[in-house]
């Protein structure tokens, strides 16, 4: 029997500090959600399930999209703030 993806996988996204931890809340493995992938910050996917349905796949893999795009922000955001404190500290210094 066929199940279909509905019925086999209610997909969870959680954030454990290294990326995003992808689990499976329709099954447990010691008590715990069954983890499928893993999505580093910087949005690479490493499975740990084989032959996911493509449904699975998919969103597993715009989640991944998703969490890049955040990711080149805040780099982005962090180059600023370092060349921002630059700018203030080349301005600073002169002033004494």
């Amino acid at each position: 029997m066929k199940l279909s993806i509905s019925t086999a996988f209610d997909l969870f996204f959680g954030c454990l500090g290294n990326g995003t931890t992808v689990s499976n809340r329709k099954e447990l493995v010691n008590g715990d959600y069954k983890n499928i992938a893993h999505i580093s910050d910087s949005g690479i996917i490493t499975y740990y399930v084989k032959n996911l349905p493509a449904a699975v796949v998919a969103d597993i893999e715009l989640h991944a999209k998703n969490q890049a795009s955040l990711y080149q922000l805040e780099l982005l955001k962090r180059k600023e703030n370092e060349r921002l404190h630059k700018e203030w500290i080349s301005k600073t210094s002169k002033i004494k």
